[in-house]
């Protein structure tokens, strides 16, 4: 359930809510449980304000405070024979963001924002489910976050640019164990801090009635600190450090098509161990190509085709390699009534 009102006073405007969600989680027979239920109750309560200072600047106030009852529940490993009960009667986090905005112009403008983050972990990553192993002392993910970035159309284009920075602590990971047929065996979650700090850049241009294209770059430098899986407690570079992306779009009448490249490079697996240490991953390039084609307002023919080069890229970023799918394709057709 989700409530919220907005009041308008005058040139600022003002957003209240409040919010509850009741998890319910059954578990019959698992391997690694007892028969067991599992609930927890989530609330948040979050008001928004968004003050005119002038005719070209806004500053606006966000704020949440969520907290969660009734999290308790006893777990038996049915492996090991050792059992255990967590009880976490209040996890809560307030949450505020402060993000102002320049307007230079009716084109351009400037924003600057900060915030913090809360996120709470899955009942199954907690008391576990089928292959995925109890991980009772998880712990809320809490982030702090900043980011700064210029906006602007220039003519039929539009440029956006962004420099950020974050730091989560507690993140939540998962460590998958295969079996020796290659299938997952065993998932443990456990919670690591990560940060990053990045640059990105877009820019797309409508070239004529017909052509149009879009561009975008990112630069960051992820890292995460485990002295679980490292051995130590320096950062270590995880995930990927630039992202290229680029498309093409064609309309005419009721015909449209476009194709897409996003490039994935100097990639690094995010967890070490004595037997499966960090390792260089090699880049990934997704190319799809979509065509539509309307006849009438409400009918749409498709046809999509993905990873047209049918590449194997390895999409996991973990120790462990997961394989994207090769070319394949989906047509179709829709009819609204």
């Amino acid at each position: 359930m989700d409530l919220q009102k907005t009041f308008d006073m005058g040139e600022n405007k003002l957003l209240v809510g409040a919010g509850y969600q009741k998890e319910d989680m059954d578990l019959f027979s698992s391997s690694k449980n007892n028969n067991s239920t599992y609930q927890r109750d989530n609330y948040s309560v979050y008001a928004s304000y968004d003050w005119k200072v002038s005719d070209n600047s806004n500053l606006i106030f966000n704020a949440r405070e969520t907290w969660a009852t009734g999290c308790d529940g006893y777990q038996k490993d049915n492996k090991t024979g050792t059992s255990k009960y967590t009880h976490n009667d209040n996890l809560s986090k307030f949450t505020p963001e402060l993000q102002y905005i320049y307007k230079v112009n009716d084109d351009s403008s400037f924003y600057a924002k900060i915030g913090k983050s809360f996120r709470l972990p899955n009942l199954t990553q907690i008391f576990g489910n089928g292959n995925m192993n109890p991980a009772l002392d998880l712990k809320p993910e809490q982030g702090t976050h900043y980011e700064i970035g210029y906006k602007s159309n220039i003519g039929k284009g539009n440029l956006r640019f962004a420099v950020f920075n974050y730091k989560i602590k507690d993140s939540i990971d998962a460590d998958v164990k295969y079996d020796k047929d290659g299938f997952i065996d065993e998932v443990d979650y456990f919670n690591e801090d990560v940060k990053n700090t990045g640059v990105e850049l877009s820019y797309a241009i409508k070239h004529d009635d017909n052509w149009s294209t879009r561009w975008g770059a990112t630069y960051q430098n992820p890292k995460a600190q485990n002295i679980h899986n490292y051995g130590d407690m320096a950062w270590h570079q995880i995930y990927n450090k630039y992202q290229l992306q680029g498309a093409v779009d064609y309309t005419q009448s009721k015909f449209a098509a476009s194709m897409s490249v996003n490039f994935v490079g100097d990639r690094m697996s995010t967890r070490a161990s004595i037997t499966k240490p960090q390792r260089e991953i090699k880049p990934q390039c997704f190319t799809d190509l979509h065509f539509t084609y309307a006849p009438e307002k409400n009918q749409k023919a498709f046809l999509h085709i993905n990873n047209i080069f049918d590449r194997l890229d390895i999409t996991s970023n973990s120790t462990s390699n997961f394989y994207s799918l090769g070319r394949n394709f989906m047509v179709g057709y829709e009819y609204s009534f």
